[in-house]
């Protein structure tokens, strides 16, 4: 009993002596501060810096804790410093606004902090050190784990000690402007193998190759490397054999470079790969079977280069893989289930523009898969509608385009893609089909989730029908190229988040309806190519319009162009062309900010969020272009083609930001507004076949970036104005004018000689008489200062004569002594 009793006390002291030195413990952890030594250090670091937004007001002598410190983390055992977290905002939206570069570090990096032995982590990424390069210092910090300097504007080349780092294991330096790493010379690189995440994407390696930037890593013999990024950094050359060495690779980026040759078969051996992205090089030949054997791999990018070849059956192994994409490729050949035996996990297949073939055994193959993104357009499917999509049920982005689809779209589409975000059916031929059922079967009456919606080319026929309030989602419409018929339903003029509809080369007909002007989110409308009447609609209301782009060319329209239509200050792209439009133009259209220069344009015309590039297609310079990506610095004004009279408006000069302008075939009068020439960068100008009359305006003369011009078949008389580009043009740009001097054949008169056809018209072929009156002045003021003081003074006439007389005997001295001589 007694015993018992003493091992209950023993064990009772024990408890307590155990709490009372945890106590104790935790007390001295809480009062560890920071070394002093260190604190010195990292206010030497902080003199050096620049703290516009003064982040570190923390850092200062009085706060003798350094590890309380902004951005500063410590051991807890040892009070050194072992963390320095001080990025800059990363928000790339607002990343170069004031209030975000205040907010960035700017100066130098002081070596001080190779004082702090235990500094595990840097973290200065988002800050500006532009100018400075990457310290070699760095390599000293023996305990440093993970270094990012990330978008932090560094230039010059990685110091070969930071790759070479016995403890270092993460290395980020993307967005930079590094060129290079430095060579080690005769030092050991061993301590690279260590290494587990190297990004230097968006550098400026420019034309090296992965090879040379990286020799030694690919000699290791045992790599710890798990992912390499040199994505966007100028990379040449080929894929080295030598990275199938990094046997513990699981992410692979290396898009956007000038990489050729082919994909080596050594890819094979990384079978802890789960993401190799290679899109945007130029990476060529056939794919390679061992790709099958990446079992890891969950997301394969090999789009936009120049692969050839069959796609291998070995593909359909790939159990894990859920994004696969190889669109815009050189693959041909025949593609059938073997493709996607196995592809249980795959949820996104991006393969178009490619020149495939999908051959399935039987109409009842059910794919393994579930996909959400599905694109094969310019593959050749058809020409059936591929009957095994009836089981793709969560698919939000469908893309059949030119697949040789000839057949009607199944009755159990919209059951089956109930979730469908983004629809390309285009260039198939769907004849068919019935407009009515498709876009308002009363069996399907629910709202529609579709943004975008793109079936031109397809042949379709009928009257639009008139229920379009169940598509409130819709933002780009494109119906172009096909034989609809009747008029444009107002449900579908109504749609509050239309940005784009293109319905031109069709048979529609009627009014146009008026809110087409008075949309708040429209900013593409094409119907051009139709058989609209009446006149154009009035823009109403004091809401500014966001119209960039409005095409009415050939239909049938007819009366005046409303001064109304000025209140589209933000139309870019005005194309009223070849309708039967009459009375003068309009002198308002100096108030087209964006032709005006008042505010800036956009190179991309943004369309569904940013999701699509707007694009038309357009005639300028007497052919059909088509335009996308510089659609939104385009400018341009047509309404050629019509009955217009009158002048043309002086106002017109202010649009200096035009690019193209069309007035041609109407029946404008008076002269070619004398200001002509501060429309400084308009590309191409076409007067012809008015009835124009007086000179072309010498300012003209000054449009050095004009590359086309027609002014032929109007009255215009005179000498053309002499530019370099002016007389690059050939003769069928002036013809049918009274105009001379190059570049034509026929030479101006002389002066002071022309016929009745050209007096009074100002032009450079008549008398100068300026010219003659300043002749006629100087011989007389000349004659005067010479003859008058002879005649007045007997002083002058002696001494003129006597200067006149010496000259005569040294001439008369210096021929005899020729004569002598010869």
């Amino acid at each position: 009993m007694s015993s018992h009793t003493f091992s209950f006390s023993y064990l009772c002291v024990l408890t307590i002596f155990t709490f009372f030195q945890y106590s104790l413990s935790a007390e001295n952890q809480t009062n560890i501060q920071c070394i002093g030594y260190e604190r010195t250090a990292l206010l030497e670091f902080k003199n050096d810096l620049v703290d516009g937004a003064n982040r570190l007001v923390s850092w200062n002598s009085s706060n003798e804790d350094c590890c309380k410190w902004y951005g500063i983390t410590c051991n807890n055992q040892t009070g050194q410093v072992s963390e320095m977290h001080l990025p800059g905002p990363d928000d790339m939206a607002n990343f170069d606004t004031p209030e975000a570069s205040i907010q960035r570090f700017r100066g130098t990096l002081n070596p001080s902090l190779q004082n702090l032995s235990s500094l595990s982590i840097i973290d200065l990424s988002y800050n500006n050190f532009s100018s400075n390069s990457i310290p070699s210092w760095i390599a000293s910090l023996k305990s440093l784990v993970s270094l990012n300097l990330a978008f932090c504007e560094l230039s010059g080349l990685v110091p070969a000690g930071l790759m070479n780092m016995g403890s270092l294991a993460t290395l980020d330096l993307n967005n930079n402007q590094l060129t290079g790493i430095e060579t080690a010379g005769n030092s050991s690189t061993e301590n690279i193998c260590n290494l587990v995440e190297i990004n230097l994407s968006w550098n400026k390696f420019d034309k090296k190759s992965l090879l040379e930037v990286l020799t030694s890593l690919f000699e290791c013999e045992s790599s710890k490397l798990e992912s390499l990024s040199f994505a966007s950094s100028g990379l040449s050359g080929s894929i080295p054999e030598s990275l199938g060495n990094l046997s513990s690779l699981q992410t692979l980026e290396l898009g956007n470079n000038l990489l050729s040759g082919p994909i080596p078969d050594s890819i094979g051996r990384l079978s802890s790969l789960l993401s190799m992205n290679l899109p945007d090089n130029s990476i060529s030949g056939p794919l390679p079977d061992s790709l099958g054997r990446l079992s890891s791999l969950e997301e394969l990018d090999l789009s936009n280069n120049e692969i050839n070849g069959s796609l291998p059956r070995s593909i359909g192994q790939l159990t894990k893989l859920t994004t696969l994409n190889i669109e815009h490729n050189l693959l041909t050949g025949v593609v059938t289930e073997d493709h996607f035996a196995n592809l249980t996990s795959l949820v996104t297949l991006r393969a178009e523009a490619n020149m495939l073939t999908l051959e399935v055994s039987t109409d009842n193959w059910e794919p393994p898969f579930q996909l959400t993104i599905l694109s094969l357009n310019r593959w050749n499917i058809g020409p059936k509608f591929p009957f095994w999509l009836q089981n793709q049920k969560n698919i939000f982005i469908l893309y059949l385009a030119s697949t040789g689809i000839s057949d009607n779209i199944p009755d159990w589409f919209w059951d089956t893609f109930s979730s469908l975000r983004y629809l390309n059916i285009s260039d198939n031929n769907f004849s068919s089909v019935s407009v009515n059922d498709f876009f308002c079967s009363e069996t399907d009456a629910e709202q529609k989730q579709v943004i975008y919606m793109n079936l031109g080319n397809t042949n379709l026929s009928g009257v639009l029908p008139d229920c379009w309030t169940n598509w409130e989602f819709l933002n780009i419409l494109n119906f172009q190229n096909n034989n609809l018929s009747g008029k444009i339903p107002k449900t579908l003029a109504n749609l509050s988040s239309l940005e784009s509809l293109d319905m031109h080369n069709n048979k529609l007909s009627g009014q146009l309806p008026e809110n087409l002007m008075n949309s708040k989110s429209l900013q593409i409308v094409d119907l051009s190519e139709n058989e609209f009447t009446g006149g154009l609609p009035i823009p109403s209301g004091e809401n500014a319009s966001i119209l960039k782009l409005l095409s009415l060319r050939l239909n049938k329209l007819t009366g005046k162009i409303p001064n109304e239509i000025c209140r589209l200050d933000s139309i870019q792209i005005l194309d009223l062309a070849d309708n039967n439009l009459s009375g003068i133009m309009p002198n308002c259209f100096n108030n087209f900010s964006a032709m005006t220069g008042k505010v800036d344009k956009d190179q991309i015309v943004d369309l569904a969020s940013n999701e699509f590039m707007g694009s038309a297609w357009l005639q300028t310079k007497g052919r059909i272009n088509g335009y996308s990506s510089i659609l939104g610095l385009l400018t341009f004004l047509d309404i050629s083609g019509n009955n217009l009279s009158g002048l043309i408006p002086s106002e017109i000069t202010q649009l200096v930001e035009l690019r193209m302008l069309n007035l041609s075939s109407n029946r404008l009068t008076g002269n070619i507004p004398e200001k002509i020439g501060n429309m400084a960068i308009l590309e191409s100008l076409d007067l012809s076949s008015n009835q124009l009359d007086g000179t072309i305006p010498s300012t003209m003369s000054s449009l050095s970036f004009l590359n086309w011009l027609n002014v032929s078949y109007n009255n215009l008389t005179g000498r053309i104005p002499s530019s370099t580009q002016l007389q690059s043009f050939q003769d069928s740009s002036f013809i049918g004018n009274k105009l001379c001097g190059p570049p034509l054949n026929l030479t101006c008169r002389a002066v002071g000689v022309s016929d009745g056809g050209e007096k009074g018209n100002g032009g450079s072929d008549g008398p100068d008489w300026g010219l003659i009156a300043s002749i006629l002045i100087g011989f007389v003021v000349g004659f005067w200062v010479i003859v008058a003081p002879l005649i007045s003074s007997k002083l002058w006439r002696t001494k003129y004569f006597e200067i006149l007389y010496k000259v005569w005997c040294k001439f008369c001295d210096l021929k005899k002594k020729k004569s002598s001589f010869t």
